[in-house]
Formats: C-alpha cells, structure tokens, sequence
C-alpha cells in the first residue's frame, strides 16, 4: 500500500501541485447493496472492515486482536463439561520448550469450557494425555496443529485409535485463519475463559511487514502463540461441529469397530 498511500497523501497536501485525492466508502458504492456490506461487517474484524470498505488506512504493523476482551467470560460464568452436550477439540501439539495446548468447547454455544497447557513430557506421556482427554469427554470432533513435526504427532495420535484432523498452517494460510479468529472474538463466535497465559499472546500477537510488502502475523519476540494457535484449531473444530459430525463419528467407530474385528479374526486365523 506504499505507493497508493504516498500518492494519497499528497493528494491532501495544497504545496504538492497536480495531485488530488479523495476517499468514498462501499456505502457510496451505487453497485453494492446494503445488505452485502452489513454483511462483510458481521464477517470482518473492524480493522479488516475499514480498510476495505470504508477506505480508511490502517497501520500495517500492530497488534492483530483488537477487541478480544468481550468474548472473554467471567470466572463465574465459565460452564462445567455435560455428557449430554456436543463438544469438540482443538490442539496445538509441541515437541519440547514450547506447550502443548488443549481447548475443549461447547458446539452450540461455541465456548471453551476448559484449557490444559503442559510441557517438557516425554512424548509417549503427550500422547496417552491426549487420547485420555479426548477419550474422557465423549470423543469430540478434534482439530489440530499438523504442521512441520506436528505431522507425524497427529499421525501417531490417529494410529492410537484418535479421531483427529490435520490442519498444516502455512505462509498461505495463516494470516486468515488468524483473522478469522480474531474477526469471530469481536462478533463474539466464540468465547473463552480469562486464561492469564491466553490474555498474553493476544496482546503480544502482532502483524508485521516483510521486505517484500506482504503481511504476516506472528507472536512478539520473546512471547509463545500456542495458546492462540490452539484456538485457532479450536474455532476451525467450532465450524464443522453441528452439520452433521454426528454421523460422520458414527460412520468412523463403526469403521474402527470393523477394523477391529477384521484384526481378531486375522489372529484367530493365525493361531489355528
């Protein structure tokens, strides 16, 4: 935006002569309805929505969750696990200094209703954690991190019977999914707990400028992102829990089940 913004500025500057600028906003726009741009507003974080639809510059670098506090619930009104609600997961796996992070969150009222963050364990303990949690709180719909070495952890997870989906975060992907998240904390999609370590990272998550003009998003230095990283995986889980995950898993333990049987009869077979 560089080059458009210098030659903006000098539209507005009366010593740069031959130069004019102006800003008209989409609700100007006589080719776009109303009800598109309202529409853009409930999907967009603010800062997202001026930029684009109002026109307005907006700094490049700086903090990328704004308005986060309103989705953020008040110790007393944190609820408790029900058996009898739909749930899902969302994990950020980590291998040894960072943290494992686990988010589990009511489908329909799309809050998180308890954290567990670890690190500096074996990862045979990571893994039987992981399962036991999943396992403990009826099997949920589970998003997680399969990036770099994640990979071959929700591999191993998978093979330990876990009903788990990949998500790799690339240089492609990242920025949106976290200005999904943050977009989705201001129209309150989603809502979590006063997590000090969460609180944390979104205040040090900030957008940067690379060298070549392009915007990325990353934690300040000397700061984590797991925690953000596992919400993320956690409002992707929020997405695809409720349209129709129900027969999806029925269809996947019954798979599971076959599998188990076809693997009973194979060393029934073997021993006679």
């Amino acid at each position: 935006q560089t080059w458009f913004k210098d030659n903006w500025v000098r539209g507005q500057d009366a010593e740069w002569a031959g130069y004019a600028s102006t800003t008209v906003t989409a609700y100007e726009n006589p080719w776009m309805g109303i009800e598109e741009i309202l529409d853009a507003q409930r999907r967009m974080s603010a800062r997202e929505f001026s930029m684009l639809f109002l026109g307005e510059w907006v700094d490049e670098e700086g903090g990328v969750f704004q308005s986060w506090e309103g989705s953020m619930l008040h110790e007393s009104s944190i609820p408790k696990y029900d058996p009898r609600r739909k749930y899902c997961m969302g994990i950020d796996l980590a291998i040894h200094e960072d943290f494992n992070v686990v988010y589990l969150a009511d489908a329909s009222t799309r809050t998180v209703v308890n954290m567990w963050r670890w690190n500096k364990t074996h990862e045979s303990i990571t893994y039987d954690r992981i399962v036991d949690l999943w396992e403990d709180h009826g099997q949920p719909y589970t998003v997680a991190d399969a990036s770099g070495l994640g990979r071959p952890m929700v591999t191993e997870l998978q093979g330990r019977g876990m009903q788990v989906t990949g998500l790799v975060i690339t240089s492609a992907n990242k920025l949106n999914l976290v200005k999904t998240l943050a977009a989705d904390m201001e129209h309150r999609r989603i809502m979590f707990p006063p997590y000090p370590a969460l609180k944390r990272e979104l205040n040090a998550f900030m957008y940067h400028a690379t060298p070549s003009g392009k915007l990325s998003a990353r934690a300040a230095s000397g700061y984590n992102d797991d925690m953000i990283m596992a919400l993320v995986m956690t409002n992707e889980a929020l997405k695809h829990t409720g349209s129709g995950d129900q027969t999806e898993r029925s269809s996947w333990m019954n798979t599971r089940k076959k599998g188990v049987r076809q693997r009973m009869k194979e060393l029934a077979n073997a021993t006679q």
